[in-house]
């Protein structure tokens, strides 16, 4: 065979005695540590130099294989036009802008939604130029190899951690305790957590009727599954289930509406009771939020500020630490702690808009691939004529 090929023949009674002695080796071997993968790279390219005239130009030097590897390239600080998710979301398919060039690239094995890319970001690439052949047709295509955050997106990473965490320690805010939880959003400012919020006195009867009663077709009905958000794989007791929603009869059957919203003093007809230093009104940016951010952009840079983060905001909802030895935290995770912090406030739309995420359907039934149709909506002819 050829270089990187290898085998052995050994007796059966002899493989527990084989699987001893080569594990001790490799303890002795590698006890500094496994070696970190190493991505060599022939050339850094521009985009002058991915087009179909190199491609074919490369393909004399075929046939690769060990001994002749393919090409390797360097494009630095592209863009990522599109993010779409292949074969069950195990591989990605990019869309890569760079200048006035537009070409696909295909990462097998990762899953980059995941991992926190999102539309917009600059990229440093390391892929082999390849020609896709379809229908008679003939065009390049990247086969990515490797990619992290280019230059600009590390800066922006950077800032945006910098300023949750100024955020954090000088706003004079702090989180709640989790004895805290209950009644602190119903229809009032929270006393602790309110970063910008909106006065709005009206806000009970705009809520009540659509998301803490059910009376009519304008009603507004939480997924059926949402309460194994909740309530799976978590050690210790989220607070905010009980805090934000109730469960009422609903022709002998328990439904949950959303409370989380409901003004208990209008609730009980009792509004001259409502304390002095309660403000009613909208919540528009709360503290946990900063903590996501913040969290979110070292989770790469800084793993262990990441945990931290995202620890400081689930201990104080009554969850315990994430447990590391179980896992890595990633981006999903925090994905659906906001989901349990934010349900019913709008934040979630902007986060799954940001980072270009699928949406499901009330019953789970279909999910919507992200497109301009689902997040962007065109402004009306007749909104234009009153815009500067």
């Amino acid at each position: 065979g050829h270089e990187l090929a290898a085998g052995l023949t050994i007796e059966r009674g002899n493989v527990d005695a084989f699987r001893e002695a080569i594990n001790a080796y490799a303890s002795d071997a590698f006890a500094a540590g496994m070696p970190e993968p190493v991505c060599e790279i022939d050339c850094e390219v521009s985009e002058s130099d991915i087009n179909m005239v190199e491609a074919n130009e490369l393909m004399r030097l075929e046939p690769y294989g060990a001994g002749n590897h393919a090409p390797v390239f360097l494009l630095k600080n592209a863009q990522i036009d599109d993010i779409t998710l292949l074969k069950e979301d195990k591989h990605t398919k990019l869309m890569i802008k760079s200048g006035d060039m537009l070409v696909p690239a295909l990462l097998f094995g990762r899953n980059l939604i995941s991992e926190g890319y999102e539309c917009g970001d600059s990229a440093d690439i390391v892929f082999s130029l390849d020609i896709n052949e379809f229908r008679g047709m003939s065009s390049i295509q990247m086969m990515a190899k490797e990619i992290r955050f280019g230059k600009e997106t590390l800066l922006e990473y950077i800032e945006a951690e910098e300023y949750a965490e100024k955020v954090i320690s000088e706003s004079g805010k702090m989180l709640k305790a989790k004895t805290e939880v209950q009644n602190d959003l119903a229809g009032v400012l929270s006393k602790k957590e309110c970063l910008f919020g909106v006065y709005y006195s009206g806000f009970y009867s705009a809520v009540s009727t659509k998301l803490q009663q059910r009376i009519s077709y304008t009603s507004l009905d939480i997924r059926p599954d949402f309460m194994q958000t909740y309530e799976d794989g978590v050690s210790g007791l989220d607070y905010r289930a009980n805090a934000y929603f109730t469960a009422v009869d609903q022709g002998g059957q328990s439904v949950y509406r959303l409370s989380k919203f409901t003004d208990i003093y209008e609730l009980d007809n009792n509004a001259s009771a409502r304390p002095k230093d309660l403000i009613q009104g909208i919540n528009m940016i709360r503290l946990p939020e900063m903590y996501y951010i913040a969290a979110e952009a070292c989770l790469d840079s800084d793993y262990e500020k990441a945990v931290t983060l995202y620890d400081a905001v689930v201990t104080s909802r009554g969850l315990e630490p994430f447990n590391t030895a179980n896992g890595t935290l990633t981006i999903d995770d925090i994905n659906k702690e906001r989901f349990k912090e934010y349900i019913g406030e709008g934040q979630i739309w902007f986060n799954m808009k940001r980072q270009n995420l699928p949406i499901s359907s009330y019953d789970n039934k279909t999910t919507f691939r992200p497109e301009n149709g689902i997040y962007v909506v065109p402004i009306p002819d007749e909104e234009k004529e009153n815009r500067n």
